[in-house]
């Protein structure tokens, strides 16, 4: 398991760990009592996980980290910051800087990084990562293994949406997250407002859709600007089968959004819900896939209850029998919320 805090990465080994319970009658005693010599018995155990450190990688850069992303076989991960992605060898502690902002000075054209991952699913070949200005770079390692000159792709999202240049353009154009699907033929993305699918094997600019989160916000840009809002975050993370994928909203809500943008699940987190109730309000994307809202339903946004992270649940060997897990959780403030279920209205 990898770690990290603002500076360093850390390496943990965890592995199942049985803690047993005292000996049920002192030896001693037994002994007094004629029985001769016996050993102690130790009661039944208890199953729980064990971790210890193994290594501890010095990330040794001014900015602090935000992206962590193991590669597919396991030997490496990426490290990014704003202004630098390293490549690390878990066995040897060997770094490799693969993209260096600084070192071109390309910060005011191009953007601070935002965030780098691998594809977790596919070839450990490949690895993305996205900028503040609004653009989504693909690198191929078996094109070359320093990226600072110029990515092996390159798309925009500033192309893509339609919003004019106005003061609010840099906001909406920063992409928070984006991630390489199972075949590496196709690119998920967030913005600010829109959740995009971008195919790599097309010749355009223009992603395949472009699909609204909330149909709140659009409507709320000055008020968050004065709330000095517009700055935040959003998670997005693909479910592992690749048909869904879960991002973060305001008013204590997560978006469950199924890859052909034709469902938007809103989910709440409520505290102390009733279990296997109904957690989820199912809205629709019309042609244009923008959100179809229901009716009478209010347009009130509390920016300052924002979702902030969100998992599914890991399955490595999907079968006919096992199909992949459709559990997933999300964090809002100091609580973690776990939904089994992503079809129609996710449950508790």
């Amino acid at each position: 398991m990898l770690t990290a805090n603002a500076w360093s990465i850390q390496l943990w080994k965890v592995c199942p760990k049985t803690i047993y319970n005292k000996p049920r009658e002192n030896a001693r005693r037994m002994c007094k009592k004629g029985r001769g010599l016996v050993l102690p018995s130790r009661g039944a155990g208890e199953a729980t996980c064990a971790s210890k450190p193994l290594h501890t990688f010095k990330h040794g850069n001014e900015h602090n980290l935000h992206s962590l992303s193991l590669s597919p076989d396991g030997e490496n991960f990426l490290a990014a910051d704003e202004t630098r992605i390293s490549l690390w060898n878990l066995d040897y502690n060997k770094r490799t800087t693969v993209f260096d902002l600084l070192h071109f000075d390309k910060a005011k054209t191009q953007g601070l990084v935002s965030s780098a991952s691998f594809n977790q699913q596919g070839q450990d070949c490949m690895f993305l990562y996205t900028t503040s200005r609004g653009t989504i770079n693909v690198c191929d390692f078996r094109e070359r293994s320093d990226f600072s000159a110029r990515p092996s792709l390159q798309l925009s999202t500033s192309l893509a949406n339609n919003y004019k240049q106005d003061a609010y353009s840099k906001w909406l154009d920063y992409v928070s997250s984006a991630t390489l699907l199972g075949d590496t033929k196709q690119i998920v993305s967030r913005d600010y407002l829109s959740v995009k699918l971008w195919d790599l094997r097309g010749t355009g600019d223009l992603p395949l859709y472009s699909a609204q989160v909330t149909d709140y916000m659009e409507r709320n840009l000055q008020n968050l600007h004065e709330q000095d809002s517009l700055d935040d975050e959003f998670f997005m993370n693909v479910s592992p089968d690749g048909r869904h994928l879960v991002t973060g909203g305001y008013n204590k809500s997560a978006h469950v959004i199924d890859i052909a943008a034709t469902t938007n699940t809103v989910v709440q987190c409520n505290y102390n819900p009733t279990k296997n109730s109904q957690a989820g309000k199912l809205k629709t994307y019309n042609k244009q896939k923008r959100v179809v809202g229901f009716e009478g339903e209010t347009l009130k946004m509390d920016s300052s209850k924002q979702v902030t992270l969100g998992a599914w649940a890991p399955i490595q060997t999907p079968s006919k029998n096992s199909p992949f897990s459709h559990t997933m959780a999300v964090s809002y403030r100091n609580c973690i919320y776990m939904y089994n279920g992503c079809t129609a209205e996710p449950k508790l």
